[in-house]
Protein backbone atom coordinates (compact mmCIF):
# COMPACT_ATOMS: atom_id res chain seq x y z
CA UNK A 1 0.00 0.00 0.00
CA UNK A 2 1.30 3.20 -0.74
CA UNK A 3 2.10 6.10 1.68
CA UNK A 4 -0.73 8.04 0.52
CA UNK A 5 -3.09 5.35 0.89
CA UNK A 6 -2.04 4.61 4.36
CA UNK A 7 -2.35 8.03 5.58
CA UNK A 8 -5.50 8.80 3.97
CA UNK A 9 -7.01 5.28 5.44
CA UNK A 10 -6.37 6.87 9.16
CA UNK A 11 -8.21 9.74 7.92
CA UNK A 12 -10.89 8.25 6.44
CA UNK A 13 -11.18 5.74 9.59
CA UNK A 14 -10.60 8.60 11.51
CA UNK A 15 -13.91 10.79 9.66
CA UNK A 16 -16.45 7.85 10.64
CA UNK A 17 -15.36 8.37 14.10
CA UNK A 18 -16.18 12.35 13.27
CA UNK A 19 -19.29 11.38 11.91
CA UNK A 20 -20.56 9.21 14.72
CA UNK A 21 -19.98 12.13 17.22
CA UNK A 22 -21.47 14.56 14.69
CA UNK A 23 -24.61 11.85 14.84
CA UNK A 24 -24.97 11.60 18.13
CA UNK A 25 -24.48 15.52 18.59
CA UNK A 26 -21.66 15.70 20.70
CA UNK A 27 -20.48 17.63 17.89
CA UNK A 28 -21.59 20.77 15.47
CA UNK A 29 -19.29 20.15 12.43
CA UNK A 30 -16.53 18.44 11.15
CA UNK A 31 -13.83 20.06 8.63
CA UNK A 32 -10.41 19.55 6.82
CA UNK A 33 -7.01 20.90 6.11
CA UNK A 34 -5.32 21.72 2.91
CA UNK A 35 -7.33 18.46 0.90
CA UNK A 36 -7.20 19.00 -2.71
CA UNK A 37 -10.22 18.67 -5.20
CA UNK A 38 -8.97 15.07 -5.39
CA UNK A 39 -8.60 14.60 -1.38
CA UNK A 40 -12.06 15.64 -1.06
CA UNK A 41 -13.45 13.00 -3.87
CA UNK A 42 -11.66 10.03 -2.04
CA UNK A 43 -13.28 11.03 0.93
CA UNK A 44 -16.84 11.73 -0.55
CA UNK A 45 -16.22 7.97 -1.77
CA UNK A 46 -16.28 6.67 1.84
CA UNK A 47 -17.72 9.47 3.64
CA UNK A 48 -21.52 9.53 4.28
CA UNK A 49 -21.26 13.01 4.26
CA UNK A 50 -18.97 16.14 2.89
CA UNK A 51 -16.96 17.95 5.59
CA UNK A 52 -18.49 21.30 6.47
CA UNK A 53 -15.41 23.13 5.66
CA UNK A 54 -11.83 23.10 4.37
CA UNK A 55 -9.30 25.45 5.66
CA UNK A 56 -6.48 25.73 3.00
CA UNK A 57 -4.21 28.78 2.51
CA UNK A 58 -5.89 31.63 0.50
CA UNK A 59 -4.42 35.00 -0.64
CA UNK A 60 -3.48 36.90 -4.10
CA UNK A 61 -0.87 34.70 -4.80
CA UNK A 62 -2.40 31.48 -3.25
CA UNK A 63 -5.87 31.81 -5.06
CA UNK A 64 -6.87 28.33 -5.78
CA UNK A 65 -9.79 29.21 -8.14
CA UNK A 66 -10.54 25.42 -8.68
CA UNK A 67 -10.97 23.86 -5.13
CA UNK A 68 -13.26 27.07 -4.20
CA UNK A 69 -15.13 26.59 -7.24
CA UNK A 70 -15.56 22.37 -6.27
CA UNK A 71 -15.86 23.34 -2.66
CA UNK A 72 -18.76 25.71 -3.42
CA UNK A 73 -20.37 23.17 -5.73
CA UNK A 74 -20.34 20.57 -2.81
CA UNK A 75 -21.78 22.85 -0.13
CA UNK A 76 -17.84 22.84 1.74
CA UNK A 77 -17.10 25.64 3.21
CA UNK A 78 -13.77 27.59 1.82
CA UNK A 79 -11.94 28.99 4.79
CA UNK A 80 -8.34 31.09 3.99
CA UNK A 81 -5.72 31.47 6.22
CA UNK A 82 -3.07 33.32 5.62
CA UNK A 83 -4.81 36.41 4.16
CA UNK A 84 -1.57 38.19 4.21
CA UNK A 85 0.83 36.33 2.61
CA UNK A 86 2.71 36.55 5.97
CA UNK A 87 2.74 40.08 5.52
CA UNK A 88 4.73 39.64 2.18
CA UNK A 89 1.63 40.93 -0.33
CA UNK A 90 1.15 44.28 2.12
CA UNK A 91 3.45 46.20 -0.57
CA UNK A 92 2.45 44.83 -4.00
CA UNK A 93 1.46 47.37 -5.92
CA UNK A 94 -2.38 46.36 -6.36
CA UNK A 95 -2.99 46.29 -2.88
CA UNK A 96 -1.29 49.78 -2.18
CA UNK A 97 -3.32 51.12 -4.58
CA UNK A 98 -6.73 50.34 -3.46
CA UNK A 99 -5.23 50.71 -0.03
CA UNK A 100 -4.59 54.77 -1.06
CA UNK A 101 -7.79 55.00 -2.70
CA UNK A 102 -9.94 53.51 -0.34
CA UNK A 103 -7.78 54.83 2.79
CA UNK A 104 -7.51 51.65 4.47
CA UNK A 105 -4.44 49.75 5.00
CA UNK A 106 -3.13 47.10 2.99
CA UNK A 107 -4.33 44.69 5.34
CA UNK A 108 -8.12 45.70 5.12
CA UNK A 109 -7.41 45.66 1.89
CA UNK A 110 -6.17 42.10 1.15
CA UNK A 111 -8.66 40.52 4.23
CA UNK A 112 -11.78 42.36 2.56
CA UNK A 113 -10.35 40.97 -0.61
CA UNK A 114 -10.48 37.36 1.08
CA UNK A 115 -14.23 38.10 2.24
CA UNK A 116 -15.15 39.15 -1.14
CA UNK A 117 -13.94 36.42 -2.47
CA UNK A 118 -16.64 34.01 -0.82
CA UNK A 119 -14.04 32.79 1.81
CA UNK A 120 -14.07 32.74 5.40
CA UNK A 121 -11.01 34.63 6.11
CA UNK A 122 -8.75 34.24 9.85
CA UNK A 123 -6.46 37.17 9.98
CA UNK A 124 -3.94 36.87 12.67
CA UNK A 125 -2.70 38.81 14.89
CA UNK A 126 -1.33 39.00 19.03
CA UNK A 127 -1.88 43.07 19.13
CA UNK A 128 -5.15 44.26 20.28
CA UNK A 129 -4.97 47.37 17.52
CA UNK A 130 -5.05 45.04 14.44
CA UNK A 131 -7.87 42.65 15.73
CA UNK A 132 -9.66 45.72 15.43
CA UNK A 133 -8.50 46.78 12.48
CA UNK A 134 -9.02 43.48 11.04
CA UNK A 135 -12.51 43.33 12.66
CA UNK A 136 -13.57 46.69 10.93
CA UNK A 137 -12.99 44.72 7.30
CA UNK A 138 -15.74 42.97 7.97
CA UNK A 139 -18.87 45.43 8.35
CA UNK A 140 -20.20 47.56 5.94
CA UNK A 141 -17.39 50.13 6.18
CA UNK A 142 -15.96 49.68 2.94
CA UNK A 143 -15.89 47.53 -0.29
CA UNK A 144 -13.12 47.06 -2.99
CA UNK A 145 -14.41 48.00 -6.60
CA UNK A 146 -14.58 45.38 -9.43
CA UNK A 147 -11.22 46.70 -10.71
CA UNK A 148 -9.53 46.11 -7.23
CA UNK A 149 -10.72 42.49 -7.31
CA UNK A 150 -10.12 42.04 -10.58
CA UNK A 151 -6.28 43.50 -10.15
CA UNK A 152 -5.77 41.10 -6.75
CA UNK A 153 -8.04 38.04 -8.38
CA UNK A 154 -5.27 38.21 -10.90
CA UNK A 155 -2.26 38.47 -9.20
CA UNK A 156 -1.54 34.56 -9.19
CA UNK A 157 -1.85 34.33 -12.78
CA UNK A 158 1.10 37.33 -13.33
CA UNK A 159 3.15 35.98 -11.07
CA UNK A 160 4.17 32.95 -9.42
CA UNK A 161 2.02 31.14 -7.26
CA UNK A 162 3.36 31.74 -3.18
CA UNK A 163 2.46 29.07 -1.01
CA UNK A 164 4.26 30.71 2.03
CA UNK A 165 3.34 27.75 5.09
CA UNK A 166 5.91 25.51 4.24
CA UNK A 167 4.18 22.24 5.05
CA UNK A 168 4.75 18.67 3.21
CA UNK A 169 0.98 17.94 2.44
CA UNK A 170 -0.23 18.81 5.51
CA UNK A 171 -4.02 17.56 6.49
CA UNK A 172 -5.57 17.64 9.45
CA UNK A 173 -9.28 16.78 10.65
CA UNK A 174 -10.88 18.99 12.50
CA UNK A 175 -13.96 18.82 15.16
CA UNK A 176 -16.58 21.20 17.02
CA UNK A 177 -17.39 20.45 19.91
CA UNK A 178 -20.64 21.60 22.00
CA UNK A 179 -20.24 22.80 25.55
Amino acid sequence: MSRRKKIFKKIFSTIRILELELDSGRCRSIGVSNFLECDLECLAETASLAPHVNQCEFHPLQNPTELRRYCAEEGIQFQGYCPLGKGLLLGEPEVLEASRRLRVTPAQVLIRWSAQSGAVTIPKSTRPGRVAENAAVLGERFALDEAAMAAMDGMHLTRPSKKLVKRDRVTSITLVIEN
